[in-house]
């Protein structure tokens, strides 16, 4: 299994360096407030995806409600005039 590109081992070399370089006193915290991060990191992007597909959807709906087509007018796709 990778993530980003990076196998477990790779993951496990970087765990390991950065144990040594952050000592386990500081380490828990920092990997806490990295978790927080991607939490909220996450909500932002599941928020604006929210508010751009509800945008969408607006956008689609007022688009219908302009003009109506009625069925025996001829559309841009067919040039037949009507009888």
């Amino acid at each position: 299994m990778e993530f980003f590109g990076v196998g477990p081992l790779e993951l496990l070399m970087i765990a390991l360096v950065a144990f040594l370089v952050l000592g386990p006193e500081k380490l828990p915290k920092i990997a806490t407030k990295m978790g927080n991060m991607i939490v909220q990191a996450r909500k932002s992007i599941n928020e604006t995806k929210e508010t751009v597909m509800a945008d969408l959807d607006g956008d689609d709906r007022a688009q219908s409600k302009e003009k109506p087509v009625a069925m025996d007018e001829p559309t841009p796709a067919d040039p037949r005039p009507n009888p």
